[in-house]
């Protein structure tokens, strides 16, 4: 089992609370306790407080099932585990055998089908399907810049018939309409952009992208541009961000905060066409 996998899957116990603190008093809300045996070091994280009706669902128990059920339908799929300190944890599914273009067909700017559940032990985040498109190119991601479906499901182990349903049907759903979906994507791969670094400087100066990253856009654009023989369009310049999001770590963030970003970086890019010189004073760093 990969280390990735190994955390992901990280034994998790509910415990009452004055097992673990003797010395201190709680009540009804808080007298039990989340704990994560961690294998990185073997120690034991306390991740939350919880009621004595919280029911606990474990990763290994949810998302063995729900892999299950998902080859069942005939999906394809290559998975990706990720988790912040034990407390909130993000599967991301790439979807195999659903790939689509973007731009003129000659350039290949594939993408494919992604989908995302996330989910914590510790109620930092709600359960969560998210679905949106992976770009092969450069395998930056591309998730978020256009969610088409959020399921919000209740975290409990009672209704896992009812959740595994929801998310079947949502998936199918979104994978029968991918093709319509890419739409908007189609729109900003046909827009070539001539002043190019003005679009990366106009983008950045309506949207709450860092200034501070703008260089490391330029540069991505132009290698992508050189390395793949691609033109240089608004596809181009809005993976020129979304790369940044999902690699610089000079941008502090959570995913779903960068998701909030991306989506505001895409639907600026497709609501504002661009055809004129921009006055890069306006971009104050």
């Amino acid at each position: 089992m990969s280390t990735k996998r190994q955390q992901f899957f990280a034994p998790v116990k509910k415990v009452r609370s004055e097992e673990i603190f003797p010395n201190m008093n709680f009540s009804d809300h808080n007298d039990h306790c989340i704990i994560v045996d961690r294998p990185d070091d073997g120690g034991q994280q306390v991740v939350n407080f919880v009621s004595e009706r919280y029911g606990l669902l474990e990763n290994k128990q949810f998302f063995t099932e729900l892999e299950k059920q998902l080859r069942a339908n005939k999906l394809r799929f290559d998975t990706e585990y990720k988790h912040i300190d034990f407390c909130k944890y993000y599967a991301s599914y790439k979807v195999e055998g659903r790939d689509l273009s973007i731009g003129q067909t000659k350039y290949m700017d594939k993408i494919k089908p992604m989908i995302q559940i996330q989910r914590s032990y510790s109620s930092q985040i709600g359960f969560r399907l998210l679905l949106g498109f992976y770009r092969q190119i450069c395998s930056n991601g591309m998730f978020g810049l256009k969610t088409t479906s959020v399921a919000n499901l209740k975290h409990t182990v009672g209704n896992l018939d009812k959740m595994y349903q929801t998310i079947n049907t949502t998936i199918q759903s979104f994978l029968e309409e991918s093709k319509d979906t890419i739409e908007q994507f189609q729109v900003a791969g046909d827009r070539v952009i001539t002043n190019w670094e003005d679009r990366v400087m106009e983008v950045t100066a309506n949207t709450a992208f860092p200034k501070k990253s703008i260089e490391q856009v330029v540069n991505r654009i132009n290698f992508e541009s050189n390395q793949n023989n691609l033109p240089i369009t608004d596809w181009l310049i809005y993976n020129g961000f979304n790369y940044q999001l999902n690699h610089n770590e000079g941008i502090g963030g959570s995913p779903e905060a960068k998701i909030k970003l991306d989506k505001e970086l895409f639907k600026h890019i497709i609501d504002n066409p661009f055809d004129a010189k921009f006055d890069r004073e306006l971009v104050v760093a």
